[in-house]
């Protein structure tokens, strides 16, 4: 009864990092869900035997994957167990400031959920925070994800072999370096345009303030 994926998301389109230990067409479904989930809410969406749950943070979404046989409370204590971690790891000018898969924290990921399937809810749930945010679990909304979406689909779900993950892995680094080249290279084609229309602006003004081309005169 696995937690298969988790990932971390900013403001409903940006995926800061993610973890799998599987490969499937999940990824791409889970994205699906992301303008539907609630600013600073717990959410649960349903089909078939998966469940996607999700609690948002002032815009900072942490989802993950499970089967139906994983307990919601077990789920909810992995996100909230990670976005502790995450908080403690990552200030949040870094968060706000991170290109798509930038930030390293997918081994700590993959560390806390290897650590909530084997043991389930395994921090101290005494204290208040924790049973309180426990305590919510059983009022979180669970929707259909085939109304919600309006489709039917099929989740695939198979045990990825090392060099498949490896491959995943590294096909995410290399759109996200190209897209970070590409945003670099678009901040200095603006800077340049910015400083030509500066440039023209300033000889416009000095050559009415002198009076045209006779400022020598």
């Amino acid at each position: 009864m696995p937690i298969f994926y988790a990932l971390i998301v900013r403001e409903k389109k940006t995926v800061l990092c993610e973890f799998t230990d599987y490969a499937g067409n999940f990824q791409q479904i889970t994205r699906q869900l992301f303008p539907h989930i609630e600013k600073n809410k717990k959410k649960s969406f349903q089909t078939n035997e998966y469940f996607f749950h999700c609690i948002d943070d002032e815009g900072i979404s942490l989802m993950c994957m499970a089967d139906e046989e994983t307990q919601r409370n077990v789920a909810y204590a992995f996100l909230m167990d990670l976005k502790k971690a995450f908080y403690n790891k990552f200030s949040l000018l870094d968060i706000q400031n991170a290109r798509s898969y930038e930030l390293e924290f997918s081994d700590e990921i993959k560390k806390k959920m290897e650590f909530f399937n084997e043991k389930g809810i395994g921090f101290d749930t005494k204290s208040e925070e924790v049973l309180r945010d426990l305590q919510s679990v059983k009022d979180v909304m669970v929707q259909n994800m085939e109304k919600l979406l309006e489709r039917d689909f099929k989740i695939d779900v198979a045990l990825a072999k090392a060099r498949d993950i490896n491959q995943y892995s590294l096909t995410y680094k290399k759109r996200a370096r190209r897209y970070n080249a590409f945003q670099k290279r678009r901040m200095i084609w603006i800077t340049l345009i910015g400083i030509v229309v500066l440039a023209i602006i300033i000889l416009a003004i000095v050559l009415i303030a002198c009076g045209g081309f006779k400022c020598g005169g």
